[in-house]
């Protein structure tokens, strides 16, 4: 396995190149008579991807659609920052959920890939191939029925997860995906926070889903149909990892396709990033505690944040914000007095032949060690760019994006409430490693200019696991 190289850019947003830094990060001091803390590598990392979109509803006709899954690893000089490698040589691989002969590992560039598979798939990285691991699959349809394209992150599995995604409109349609790629069977329950009520219907409790399977439902035929449609899957028996299929055709013209991840937990803060400029664009928040919440969402952009919206959420509800269409990419940053939920959505505008896509924004994690995305590039050349925002403070942080094997770093430096966006060119992965402060980041894709299909999707930076926490167990004198 060939190393990677590292080069060295000019640093974006007013920031100063930075050298690598070759320290592990101290852990934090415990508790007065704990023993101490230590990071040993991750040495096992799996995550799940969706698979088709469109497929595997009872009694629904299948959408033909294609994709590509594709898991990478992060760097080893990157991940020499964080930990220390692991020595054990390993291998990453994309496999069936259902089992059955996996893919063949490239070792070379640390890289698998593999075709779209209908029920989905998993990745798997063993020894030096776990540390940092991220994974994506993206789907790209252009027929009568489904037009867009789609980048969604292959997941860790949760037992306890929010989606938020999907409306009202006419020839509007939202599936559940959930996947279980354990041995055991799993019982999912599925509750909504509709516009006037919080709903726990039938037909989304005891779900099974049995082992190394996935189970896909009409949305709208558990939660109804909503302008703003929030749920939340817990499972019992296993954790499984969950999807929104959220798929729009208005009368014989298809408007979009975007398979969204579970948004963050409920929370008095959220970043929702790299927000573009589209036809239309809203937020959508719920209130999933006892108390109405009291919610402002703010636009942060790279030379100012302005208020954009002030809305009630009253409590075990949601509702759908409205709010003015950006210029450039933006964030957008959700405050409450009560614990919410959110996400947004931005509908693109008119391609030159007539079609439009859309995207849906989730709340991203804060990066605390590294988190990052994979571009399976299922269309090649597609514009790419990573926005990086600071909600609370001045922040610091890496980017490093990898293109056949060769990794670039360039620091970018942000002041307290502004973002910034950085352009990707010929990107196989990218990963964000923090340096300073809170930073959020989000994964941009468009194309709306060019004769085919139209492309719009945001997919969050996740977090890449690199290391494991062991507790030092010390004699007792």
């Amino acid at each position: 396995m060939r190393p990677l190289r590292l080069v060295l850019v000019a640093v974006l947003a007013g920031g100063t190149v930075a050298g690598a830094q070759a320290a592990t990060r101290p852990e934090p001091a415990g508790p007065s008579g704990a023993a101490p803390r230590a990071s040993v590598p991750a040495t096992q990392a799996e995550l799940v991807c969706p698979g088709s979109p469109l497929a595997g509803v009872d009694g629904v006709e299948d959408v033909r659609t294609s994709g590509v899954v594709a898991g990478q690893v992060a760097p080893d000089d990157l991940v020499r920052r964080l930990v220390r490698p692991p020595d054990e040589q390993g291998r990453l691989q994309v496999s069936p959920l259902g089992g059955g002969e996996a893919d063949r590992p490239v070792e070379r560039d640390r890289v698998a890939r593999g075709g779209s598979l209908a029920q989905g798939a998993t990745i798997t990285g063993t020894g030096d191939h776990a540390p940092g691991l991220v994974g994506a699959e993206e789907v790209v349809a252009s027929n009568d029925q489904v037009r867009g394209a789609s980048t969604a992150p292959c997941v860790v599995t949760s037992a306890d997860q929010w989606l938020v995604a999907g409306g009202s409109g006419a020839g509007r349609q939202e599936r559940l995906l959930v996947s279980n790629p354990g041995e055991n069977p799993v019982s999912v329950d599925v509750t909504g926070l509709g516009e006037r009520r919080t709903q726990t219907p039938p037909a989304g409790q005891d779900v099974t889903v049995p082992p190394r399977s996935r189970v896909a439902l009409l949305l709208d035929g558990i939660t109804g149909a909503s302008a703003s449609q929030v749920v939340r899957v817990r499972a019992t028996g296993g954790p499984v990892a969950a999807w929104v299929v959220d798929h729009w055709v208005d009368g014989l013209e298809p408007r979009g396709l975007e398979v969204v991840p579970a948004t963050g937990g409920p929370s008095r803060e959220h970043v929702l990033g790299a927000i573009s400029k589209g036809e239309s664009a809203r937020v959508v928040v719920g209130a999933p505690g006892s108390r109405d919440a009291v919610v402002e969402v703010r636009a942060v952009g790279s030379d100012r944040a302005r208020s954009v919206a002030v809305a009630t959420v009253p409590a075990g509800t949601s509702r759908s914000v409205d709010v003015d269409v950006e210029s450039g990419v933006v964030a957008y940053t959700v405050t409450s007095d009560e614990p919410v939920v959110a996400a947004a959505e931005v509908v693109g505008s008119p391609s030159r032949t007539g079609g439009q896509d859309m995207s849906w924004s989730t709340a991203t994690p804060a990066v605390r060690d590294l988190v990052g995305a994979v571009v399976p590039n299922a269309v090649a050349g597609l514009p790419r760019h990573v926005q990086l925002t600071a909600p609370s403070g001045t922040a610091e942080a890496e980017v490093v994006s990898v293109h056949d094997g060769e990794a670039t770093t360039r620091t970018v430096s942000l002041e307290r409430d502004r973002s910034t966006v950085v352009p990707l060119e010929d990107v196989d992965a990218v990963w964000v490693r923090r340096v300073s402060g809170d930073v959020h980041a989000s994964l941009l894709t468009k194309e709306e200019t060019g004769p085919g299909t139209p492309v719009l999707s945001v997919t969050p930076l996740l977090r890449a696991r690199v290391a494991d926490r062991t507790v030092e167990v010390l004699p007792v004198p």
